[in-house]
């Protein structure tokens, strides 16, 4: 029996030291982790600007919808953009039900694009803003703790070595809401234009199920939702380029038929500007505006609305 426990001494020995060596190595990439969250990316995190301002504003007049409208709806004359980049229609019902539970709805616009209707979008799992809130209301928040941030670590990690160590956010976010950036889509090759533009509309192609059926029911309830509450709608598509259109209309054309009727059954106007802009150097990639053409889309899109 001595002999045993005399063979297990040096055994335990190294054990000790490996485990202690990567719990110490495993707190440096916790605290180096959550430093390069605070330091580096929070200052730029417009989510955490979105949630306070969709928390803060008290416009009559606002925009629901994702990126579409987030980047390419300019909020100004009264307007604020709610809108967030990937939100889908149960966000965007959520959203129009809170902001306008103890308020009245002026003028509404709300996103039309048949991509909401996409599959992938359909069952995307997204954080819920009550969540949101809730966290962000912690005085002390462990910014790993965010599922939103978590997914993303490696990418802000190759992202902060290879911009030698600092971190810069594009996106210009304005005082109304809105998430302009620059780029340019005519600068790519013709053959380049056409196959990120294939690519996209493969995630945004749409299918007939219940899913889309049930969509398309939660839809029709925001808009009853908000007529009932005495609001001006105006459902708006927003520009896309050529390409891409030429690569989704035949499974976007049910769901443009849907907002039409929806448009017809309650007397909105639907604004179908999905061909409104010719010039791809108004775009940021296939089916976003960069931010002179949401600067010149928005001005039409509020006379063909409102006026």
């Amino acid at each position: 029996m001595r002999l045993s426990t005399s063979n297990s001494k040096p055994v335990a020995a190294p054990l000790r030291w490996f485990v202690g060596a990567f719990a110490v190595m495993l707190f440096c990439v916790v605290v180096a982790t959550e430093s390069l969250l605070r330091l580096n990316v929070i200052p730029h995190d417009n989510f955490d600007k979105h949630v306070s301002l969709f928390q803060s504003a008290d416009a009559h007049d606002a925009a629901f919808g994702d990126s579409h409208t987030a980047r390419g709806f300019v909020a100004d004359r009264g307007f604020v953009n709610l809108a967030y980049p990937s939100e889908g229609i149960t966000q965007m019902a959520w959203k129009v039900e809170t902001y306008y539970a103890d308020r009245t709805p002026g003028r509404v616009i709300l996103q039309a694009a048949p991509h909401l209707f996409a599959p992938y979008r359909l069952r995307a799992s997204v954080a819920t803003y009550p969540e949101t809130s809730d966290i962000n209301a912690a005085p002390l928040r462990f910014h790993l703790l965010e599922r939103r941030h978590r997914v993303r670590l490696l990418e802000y990690w190759i992202s902060f070595v290879g911009n030698g160590f600092r971190l810069e956010s594009r996106v210009q976010y304005t005082e109304g809401g809105a998430l302009l950036s620059d780029g340019d889509f005519s600068e790519l090759s013709p053959r380049l234009q056409s196959y990120e533009a294939r690519a996209r509309a493969r995630m945004h192609s749409v299918e007939s199920t219940s899913l889309v059926d049930q969509a398309k029911q939660d839809y029709a309830e925001m808009i009853m939702f908000l007529k009932m509450k005495g609001a001006d709608i105006c459902l708006v598509s927003y520009p896309v380029t050529s390409e891409y259109l030429s690569e989704v209309e035949t499974t976007h054309e049910p769901i443009v038929a849907f907002f039409w009727q929806q448009a017809e059954l309650h007397g909105l106007t639907y604004f179908d500007g999905r061909q409104e802009l010719e010039n791809n150097a108004l775009f940021r990639d296939p089916d976003h505006l960069n931010v002179q053409g949401a600067n010149q889309f928005s001005r039409t899109l509020v006379e063909v609305c409102f006026s």
